[in-house]
């Protein structure tokens, strides 16, 4: 199993990373990727495949949005409740499949995909299917960054996008790709507020033209805590009892549903180091670290500190070095894709 930085020919270029089989010998090339997918989901190599398998997954970093693009030989999917619960991805994505055809659903809905399709897909449930040679792009959206959106791309996850806004949001997507070696860091404020209004834009009317007979369905009890606690991050009472009281339920009903994220606390203190790593890492003002810390809810700089080198491998005083230096730090260690997603800053 290969990963590598890509290469760039930019100054301050936007952080990207290959990983691929092709320099594992044949015979461990399919466990190589399945080790590098392993948190998307379990994969099988039909049996018709001769030894060996071809695959590649390219990882751009756009901040709020990770773009990432597939290249790989037949395979069979599924990703169980198990994966749900423990990879800690739970991101929407909107993809276009480029080539090759795909099969796939939940105990739901179910579609097939191929050569053009634009479609969503939520990996906060289970799905599973099949793929044949297929190489697809997708924009991996993140539930923190765009909670405002969530009731309307949880109606359209596992669906085809039809019509003009599958053309607009399928040629934005290729063209972030196409451009992708040529980012800076300084296109990446620019390019996600574009995507944002461009996504607003094609939901509002997409969402209610697919179900436009149905009364909107209510955000479930775990948006609306993940909404109560992104407005609220900058409270120190911020804490599960505060939630439990303000969307009135149980202390235990709120354990189970932020199980999947180590409990409401960790939870809680990883947005918090999200939001401290954006303002460490945005602004040219040179604000004490501490300050920062305690605008979002810390209240011992010591412990900050702590945490945030522990989630990200690097202390808050590197980080915002790195960013006024033009560089970005990347945790060491970053071997398969689940990684890569989960220790990225998710702002």
């Amino acid at each position: 199993m290969t990963a590598h930085s890509a290469p760039v020919a930019v100054a301050h270029p936007i952080a990207s990373m290959r990983f691929t089989t092709e320099h594992e010998r044949p015979r461990d090339q399919f466990d190589a990727w399945r080790e590098i997918t392993r948190a998307i989901s379990y994969v099988e190599k039909p049996d018709f495949l001769d030894e060996g398998y071809r695959a590649t997954l390219d990882v751009h970093d756009l901040g709020p949005i990770q773009l990432v693009s597939f290249r790989q030989q037949d395979v069979v999917f599924d990703r169980t409740a198990d994966h749900v619960r423990r990879s800690g991805i739970d991101h929407w994505m909107l993809s276009v499949v480029k080539r090759g055809k795909l099969h796939s659903g939940t105990s739901e809905r179910e579609y097939r995909a191929s050569g053009g399709s634009v479609l969503f897909k939520s990996f906060a449930e289970p799905f599973s299917g099949a793929m044949e040679a297929t190489e697809f792009s997708g924009i991996y959206l993140s539930r923190d960054d765009f909670w405002y959106l969530s009731d309307r791309l949880d109606k359209v996850s596992h669906r085809l996008v039809h019509g003009p806004m599958a053309d607009v949001l399928g040629d934005f997507l290729l063209s972030v790709e196409r451009h992708a070696p040529t980012l800076s860091r300084a296109d990446v404020p620019a390019l996600n507020e574009a995507f944002a209004n461009l996504l607003s834009a094609a939901l509002v009317p997409g969402a209610d033209s697919i179900e436009a007979a149905k009364p909107v369905i209510a955000a479930s009890q775990f948006e609306r805590a993940r909404h109560f606690i992104n407005e609220n991050l900058a409270s120190p009472r911020l804490n599960a009892d505060l939630v439990s009281v303000a969307l009135g339920i149980s202390r235990r009903q709120l354990s189970y549903l932020f199980e999947m994220h180590g409990g409401i606390a960790s939870y809680i203190r990883d947005r918090r180091l999200a939001t401290c790593h954006k303002a460490l890492t945005t602004t040219t003002r040179r604000k004490y670290i501490g300050a920062i810390a305690y605008e979002h809810g810390f209240t011992n700089v010591a412990s900050f500190n702590r945490q945030f080198r522990a989630k990200y491998g690097f202390g808050p005083g590197e980080a915002r070095a790195a960013w006024m230096s033009g560089d970005r730090p990347v945790s060491a260690k970053v071997t398969t894709f689940g990684e890569w997603m989960t220790r990225v800053p998710q702002h």
